[in-house]
């Protein structure tokens, strides 16, 4: 049997159009002209299937953020936290974070935004257990906060929350310490950098223009100790970048130095605008590992922790939506040299990808080739058959690629017009024999289980 016809979808995939791969310099690709996989039978989703957020989110604002939590709710299996991070007027509704059963689909709490006028949820972290009652703690970010509602919007301090996993209390909260800081941009649970047995964290404050002693920065990105709260390093961002850390993940062991890793994108000024940078910096001391950019105009999505090349190291991955043939590019985690590219060609593939890679994530091994795959998002995806969309606008597709060989092993897509299949994707853990992963739309949240081949 196929991997198509393993496919166990949690929501109803139709489609019969996918990027491919193509050649690039000296990078290794497969063939563009692969054949595509078959066409998925149509699935009868169960009542938990399908998340529907729309009761308890803001409906209608193509941002939710996803991010996988630990199972608190002792059921088994890995919940998640969802939010919409920019408030709706017309539903009169103010942003709020929700915390989804993964096994379920029930909501089992609620964190509202302090205010209504904020950017509560724009990032999302599980950091660890940091209290040690056998739960991870997760963390809110809040960059749009304010000490005084009246002072200029650009004038935003940021915060961030870090709330219990056993019962969603709230542990602790920090706030940027300059005006305009935007703190909380972006979270990363690291683990035990500082090997005190509580894992830690970092956060970014992309806006940051000047350290403590009064020189320039391009953003500022902290350390912070899980057990204490205390900064145990920081990452001051050359002035010559701007929005330093405005996406930043957890990408593993590097520099095998027995802790846990930093990438950070930051925008470089270029003769075309601001083009993309990105560097690895170590968790323990905040130095920079290596750097890597691309000479286009656009921001970045990240993803990595997982060894895709088989040197024991974990590598990194880049999503880049550009318009004209839009790319994920692997990197080496050792040193950042490029490994292969994944690359959209929408005139080959006869549909309109304006954001491909706009989201990625990695998942567990699907093919049995040892090797973790990568799920690639375009929540305004529509497929065109002659020239013509065959539907309006916005229905969204995730493709999933071998991490090993980038070979497309297969495609989901959106049901209807405005559905945006894909403005978030990340890894959900494994459950029985499937690999998971958590896709958002613009109203619900639906868990994609893909049954694992055989060896």
């Amino acid at each position: 049997m196929g991997l198509r016809q393993q496919l166990m979808l949690v929501f109803a995939a139709v489609g019969s159009i996918a990027p491919t791969l193509d050649s690039s310099a000296s990078l290794p690709t497969t063939t563009s002209n692969q054949e595509s996989p078959p066409r998925a039978a149509e699935v009868n989703p169960k009542p938990c299937d399908r998340i529907d957020l729309a009761e308890h989110l803001i409906g209608h604002h193509p941002y939710y953020e996803i991010c996988p939590i630990d199972d608190v709710d002792r059921d088994g299996v890995t919940d998640l936290l969802v939010s919409s991070p920019m408030a709706d007027d017309a539903h009169d509704k103010p942003t709020q974070v929700v915390v989804i059963s993964g096994s379920e689909g029930k909501r089992i709490r609620t964190h509202p935004a302090p205010v209504k006028e904020s950017s509560f949820g724009e990032a999302l972290a599980a950091l660890g257990d940091l209290n040690h009652d056998g739960v991870s703690e997760y963390a809110i970010g809040d960059p749009g906060f304010r000490t005084v509602r009246e002072v200029d919007v650009e004038l935003v301090e940021g915060s961030v929350s870090i709330h219990s996993g056993v019962d969603g209390s709230l542990l602790s909260s920090a706030k940027g310490t300059r005006k305009g800081d935007r703190f909380g941009t972006a979270i990363a649970g690291l683990g035990d950098v500082d090997r005190d047995g509580t894992a830690d964290y970092a956060v970014s404050s992309p806006a940051r223009f000047m350290d403590g002693s009064g020189r320039r920065t391009g953003g500022l990105i902290e350390i912070y100790s899980g057990k204490t709260r205390s900064v145990l390093s920081t990452i001051v961002v050359d002035p010559r970048y701007e929005n330093g850390g405005y996406c930043m993940r957890s990408v593993g062991d590097v520099d095998r130095d027995g802790a846990s890793d930093l990438v950070l994108a930051t925008r470089e000024k270029w003769q075309k605008g601001h083009r993309p940078h990105l560097q690895v910096c170590s968790g323990v001391t905040g130095k920079p590992l290596w750097t890597w950019t691309r000479d286009v105009e656009v921001d970045i999505a990240l993803t990595g922790g997982r060894d895709l090349n088989s040197d024991g190291v974990p590598d990194v991955v880049v999503g880049v939506p550009t318009i004209e043939k839009a790319r994920v590019v692997i990197l080496s985690g050792k040193d950042g040299s490029e490994i292969r590219e994944i690359v959209s060609s929408p005139s080959d593939a006869g549909c309109l990808i304006s954001d491909y890679a706009s989201s990625i994530a990695l998942l567990d091994d699907v093919d049995a080739d040892g090797v973790a795959e990568i799920a690639i998002a375009s929540p305004n995806w529509e497929p065109w058959i002659g020239g013509e969309p065959v539907r309006d606008i916005d229905v969204g597709a995730v493709w999933i690629h071998s991490g090993r060989s980038g070979q497309l092993l297969d495609r989901v897509v959106g049901t209807s017009d405005g559905d945006g299949l894909g403005l978030r994707v990340c890894e959900f853990g494994a459950h029985a024999s499937c690999s998971r992963i958590a896709v958002s739309t613009y109203e619900s949240v639906l868990i994609l289980q893909l049954a694992r081949q055989s060896k």
